[in-house]
């Protein structure tokens, strides 16, 4: 059974949704990153319209905190713990279930995701912070 077009960016999105509801994010601006790169201009929107309070950013306009999303901290660079979130579609198990991840450099951990009616919805997380 192979995954729906569209799966994967809902999978991540609503993954970044419960992180951000439910997780430890605190904060008033972050810099994000999809699956390994900037989400799309229309997902930023939708983001920031949802969190009208809050600064996102793309992470690649992230030029003060370099990779603190994957923990790598350079010589020349600072991590402001949380200010890099990662989310990512790890895996679609069948149709209808899937493994995810969202984080940052400090705090994280997996979702698992139902597809329910056409929609994927978060029913458990593990999220931890270091």
């Amino acid at each position: 059974m192979t995954a729906e077009v569209g799966d994967w960016e809902h999978i991540t999105l609503n993954t970044f949704y419960d992180y951000m509801d439910n997780g430890p994010p605190d904060g008033d601006e972050f810099y994000l990153s999809f699956d390994g790169r900037d989400p799309e201009n229309d997902v930023l929107e939708e983001i920031r319209k949802r969190y009208p309070g809050i600064i996102f950013h793309p992470d690649s306009e992230n030029t003060e905190y370099g990779q603190c999303s994957t923990g790598i901290v350079g010589d020349t660079y600072r991590c402001k713990l949380g200010a890099v979130v990662h989310a990512e579609a790890l895996s679609i198990l069948m149709r209808w279930v899937a493994l995810a991840h969202a984080g940052s450099w400090h705090c994280g951990g997996d979702h698992w995701l139902f597809k329910f009616f056409g929609r994927w919805v978060v029913f458990s997380r593990r999220v931890g912070c270091a």
